[in-house]
């Protein structure tokens, strides 16, 4: 649904090479530092890292209203420092209520850094290592929640009895009233229906 590189060099908007004009829009533009080299081998095209100071969120052309059958994020990213005070970031996807679903970076007064799956209120962490670069997929697929990291599942979390798939808002790279704190992050994509394991192998 959409692809997005990351590789402009200034502005607030982000073009979708995914076909389908779905325009990725950041709301402070001045929390981003452009035209970072790339986290894949061999690719020439740049990304971006967010700043360690303010908050910013991303919003999407046409974003989903329901998530029942299923929806994927993945991106590649790597955190060079651990970030300051508690919220992490970035937020790789987040959903409002009734159904809520998000997938970010977090670190809690200076803990390790962890992975974190919420879903309607429930935590769920994955261990991430600083100055490592990640390629990271979060699935729904109308029956449970999995994050993959570098190809191997770390979470596969049953939906809960709340979820109804209905969404009230949908960001992603940044979310409202959280701090990003200082990653890099690459090679954006989500999709509207759940990856398969053969997929995320490939990606």
């Amino acid at each position: 649904a959409g692809y997005y590189r990351l590789d402009e060099a200034s502005g607030a908007t982000f073009a979708d090479s995914s076909g389908n004009s779905n325009t990725l829009t950041l709301s402070n533009v001045t929390q981003v530092l452009y035209s970072q080299s790339g986290l894949l081998t061999g690719d020439v095209n740049q990304c971006i890292k967010t700043t360690n100071t303010a908050t910013f969120n991303g919003t999407v052309a046409s974003p989903p209203t329901t998530l029942t059958t299923g929806i994927t994020v993945e991106c590649w990213f790597k955190c060079p420092t651990l970030p300051s005070g508690d919220q992490g970031g970035p937020y790789l996807i987040g959903t409002g209520a009734p159904s809520t679903w998000t997938l970010f970076l977090y670190s809690d007064s200076g803990q390790p850094l962890k992975l974190r799956l919420t879903v309607n209120g429930y935590d769920y962490y994955s261990s991430i290592s600083i100055d490592t670069i990640y390629h990271v997929v979060g699935i729904y697929d109308g029956s449970y929640f999995d994050v993959y990291v570098n190809n191997s599942r770390v979470q596969h979390v049953a939906k809960t009895q709340n979820y109804s798939g209905t969404v009230s808002s949908f960001y992603i790279v940044g979310y409202p009233g959280y701090y990003p704190r200082g990653v890099i992050i690459d090679e954006f994509a989500y999709y509207t229906r759940a990856l398969t394991t053969n997929e995320i192998t490939k990606h």
